[in-house]
Formats: C-alpha cells, structure tokens, sequence
C-alpha cells in the first residue's frame, strides 16, 4: 500500500455489504462456499483493523516506537557510535533525556497500512467461534 489513502480503500470492500457478510457467517453457511469464505475474510479484515489502526493502538505504538529511538541513541552513545559533538557542545549527550524523541501518530498509522493485508490472512487462518445469543439477554452492558 503505497497510496496516501491506502486505509480507506483497505475498508472499502469491509464496507460495502457488511450486513450480508455477517448474516452469512450468523447463518452457519457452509464453511467452504465462497460467501462464507468472503464473508469470513471480510470480518478478519476488520479485525485488522481494528488491532493496528485504532487511536489507543497508534498511541501504544507511538510510545513504544519512542522507546526504542531513545533506548537506541543511549546505546550507540554509550558505545561511542557518534562522531565527536562540535567544540562548546561536548557533553550534549548528557542533557538529553530519556524523552527526548517523540514518535508523530502518523508513522504507526502508515506502517498498519502496510501489514493490515498479511494480518487479515492470518487472522482469516485462525479458527473462529461464532456465538449467538438466542435470548433477550445481551452478551455486553
């Protein structure tokens, strides 16, 4: 997905015909007919999605990204990996913090753009358990 508007025409089809696809799943279809097969892969798309572009899922990798940038620069610092800072700024590796580089939300969001393909067929490969709820009690408050 190298288009700037990858996500939306990865939920493209998710959208379309979404009500079918899950009244095909609900309806016990036979597992190896092709609406099944769409409608199950339609769904494993969506949870995708949900797993890699939500806003909590950007901030965690936002933050984890960060982590690793800092734990990193630390770490080739420490080892000498940088030339020598210029005359006046010799211990300027010493100011900066352990917050030092931030992460733009926009990052994790285009990596998520490139695996929600390969997530959905693994998610698409994983068994599933449809439950229904055949009273009026609903399964979440």
């Amino acid at each position: 997905m190298q288009k700037d508007r990858a996500i939306e025409d990865f939920l493209a089809p998710i959208e379309n015909n979404w009500n079918d696809r899950i009244r095909i799943l609900a309806s016990a279809a036979e597992v190896s007919s092709e609406a099944y097969i769409d409608a199950k892969f339609t769904v494993c798309s969506y949870m995708a999605y949900l797993r890699f572009h939500t806003p909590a899922t950007v901030r965690i990798e936002q933050a984890a990204l960060a982590a690793i940038l800092n734990s990193t620069f630390k770490l080739l610092n420490d080892a000498g990996k940088f030339p020598p800072p210029p005359v006046g700024l010799e211990n300027i590796a010493d100011t900066i913090d352990e917050s030092c580089f931030t992460v733009d939300g926009k990052f994790p969001r285009a990596i998520a753009a490139s695996i929600l393909p390969k997530a959905a067929t693994n998610f698409f490969k994983s068994p599933m358990v449809l439950l229904h709820n055949e009273n009026k009690m609903p399964f979440l408050r």
